[in-house]
């Protein structure tokens, strides 16, 4: 089991907190966060954008890690249950609550979606000691800043690194019988895994879409599970990385399509 333990505490700054951190017993580091937005609650955003940096950006436990496997989604025997969670031991509730989907507070979803998505299905504890705090954790300090939505990020064939919108999800979602938030997620992570080609768009297509959102994105596709992705620029979400923007089954002729080259060693 992956453990990933944090502690949120406040400075003399309303605008600044500390989260130190540790990645099982002996890894650990104390990070600077400094929340710009404008919203409530600016201690549960600083541990949020902890959780994100550590278990997105950084990703300490891998790039693919979940809350739990695919395969766990659906029931298991009791004994190899939580083998494969990850365990989370956070500051507030506030956290438990939003990944339990129980919170009264809106205005931290979308802090909390790459929590409710992916990571749904993590085993969630929450306590304030600070005992397992070692002097080493100073000699590992990082300072980020907390502007605006925390978003799951994917590695897109043939484009790199871009961030999971939350309409892509809930396409996945709806189109998928019922899905939950953890399952759409595995789905998405397949289908995106999985592009090998990019669809041949006409002119006058991407022209329908500059008039309609002011930009035109790429269209892939998957031969393996015939789902079609759009990935969207950057700037045209106020993004730093392009945009997952939705995704569709539909099958595509071969005549259509232009295979994604794989990017040099």
């Amino acid at each position: 089991m992956n453990i990933l333990t944090v502690l949120a505490q406040p400075t003399d700054n309303p605008d600044f907190f500390e989260v130190f951190w540790a990645n099982g017993v002996q890894k650990q580091g104390l990070l600077k966060v400094r929340v710009t937005t404008g919203v409530a609650d600016k201690d549960v955003i600083a541990e949020l954008g902890a959780l994100h940096h550590l278990l997105v950006v950084k990703g300490i436990f891998g790039q693919d890690r979940a809350g739990r496997a695919a395969q766990k989604q659906i029931a298991v025997s009791a004994p190899d249950e939580d083998t494969d969670r990850l365990q989370l031991n956070v500051t507030s509730g506030q956290i438990k609550k939003l990944m339990q989907q129980k919170s009264k507070k809106p205005h931290l979803t979308p802090f909390a979606f790459f929590l409710t998505t992916r990571f749904a299905g993590s085993n969630v504890t929450v306590s304030q000691d600070r005992q397992w705090i070692k002097p080493r954790a100073l000699e590992n300090v990082e300072e980020i800043t907390i502007g605006a939505a925390l978003d799951d990020l994917m590695e897109v064939p043939g484009i790199g690194i871009a961030a999971v919108s939350v309409h892509a999800i809930e396409q996945i979602q709806r189109r998928g019988n019922g899905l939950s938030l953890a399952e759409a997620w595995h789905q998405i992570r397949r289908v995106v895994r999985n592009l090998d080609y990019e669809v041949l768009v006409s002119e006058e297509k991407r022209r329908r879409d500059v008039d309609r959102h002011g930009f035109s994105g790429r269209y892939l596709y998957s031969t393996l599970t015939e789902w079609n992705v759009i990935v969207t620029p950057a700037k045209g979400h106020d993004r730093s990385v392009p945009v997952i923007a939705t995704a569709y089954f539909e099958r595509r002729p071969q005549s259509e399509l232009v295979r994604i080259e794989k990017a040099a060693a």
